[in-house]
């Protein structure tokens, strides 16, 4: 159930922002989804399931690493 009601607010999100599937990063961090493999799997499912799907999807253990790489890639 945790997996699927993760997988709402982001797709929701998702929609709302107009990302198309495959065109949106998705960064997971906190303990669960970093430490917890089927988590993790059942979250990207749900999400490919729900729509709008993920694009790459990477694990990260702190989340100010995850902010940095994204505005590092946003910066070229």
């Amino acid at each position: 159930a945790a997996a699927a009601d993760l997988a709402a607010h982001v797709s929701t999100l998702a929609r709302r922002r107009g990302f198309p599937a495959g065109g949106y990063p998705l960064r997971l961090a906190g303990g669960l989804l970093v430490g917890g493999a089927t988590l993790r799997e059942r979250v990207v499912a749900a999400l490919a399931a729900a729509g709008p799907a993920p694009g790459a999807v990477l694990v990260v253990g702190d989340p100010a690493i995850g902010a940095v790489r994204l505005a590092a890639a946003a910066l070229g």
